[in-house]
This record gives structure tokens, sequence and C-alpha cells, in this order.
């Protein structure tokens, strides 16, 4: 009990020797440093805050160019599925010709081997296209 007692008088007589003015200059001290401290905390925010508006346009500005870059795409998968059409579209004409030509076709590889051949060229060679 004793030990309580005379840490209690101890810090009981500690802040009795404070003065008011030694107490008014800790307490300036105490918001200087606090102040200080708000003020470098406002820097950091202020900086942090530069760094997340620079992330974020640069952000945006890659997201727009991903869309750009989309758009294109499928622009040309559009030109290619065109053209693909287009493609098909003449090979049936092709055929369609070729099949229906009144005389015998019958059109060979470089290297001699037969690659079509049409209805009537089977029926004058007596063949299938399938040999």
């Amino acid at each position: 009990m004793r030990k309580i007692n005379n840490k209690k008088n101890l810090a009981t007589s500690a802040l009795k020797t404070i003065t008011p003015e030694e107490l008014d200059k800790l307490i300036k001290e105490v918001s200087l440093r606090l102040e200080e401290k708000i003020e470098e905390l406002e820097e950091i925010k202020s900086g942090l805050e530069e760094k997340i508006k620079e992330r974020t346009k640069e952000t945006e500005e890659k997201a727009e160019d991903l869309e750009k870059s989309r758009k294109a795409l499928l622009n040309i998968l559009e030109d290619v599925e065109g053209a693909r059409a287009e493609a098909v579209q003449e090979r049936d004409k092709t055929l369609a010709i070729i099949t229906n030509f009144t005389d015998g076709l019958i059109t060979f590889n470089r290297e001699g081997v037969i690659t079509m051949i049409n209805p009537q060229a089977e029926k004058m060679f007596k063949a299938e296209e399938s040999e």
C-alpha cells in the first residue's frame, strides 16, 4: 500500500511542481507538434490523391484504347466473315458452272492427279469422282 501511495504522491507532487506557465508552454509545444504532424499527413494525403488521379487517368486511357482495339477487331472479324461468305458463294457458283458444263471437264494437280471431274466427263470415261 505504501508503494502505491508513494507513487500517487510522486505523481501528485510532480504535477504540483509544474507552474501554469510551464504547463502552457508544454501545451503549446504539443500543439505545435500535432499541427506539424497534421500538415505532414495532409501533404501525404494530397500526394496520394494526386497519384490516384494519375493512375485513374492512365486506367481510363488504357480502357479507351482497349475499347478501340475491340471495335477494330470486331470490324476485322466482320470483314473476314463477309469475305468468307463471298468466297463460299463464288465457290458454289463455280461448282454449279462446272457441274452443268455441257462438255466433260477434268482438272489435275501438279503431280498429275485428278482433283475434279464433272458429271459429263464421268459419263464419257465411265468413272466416278470418288475414284
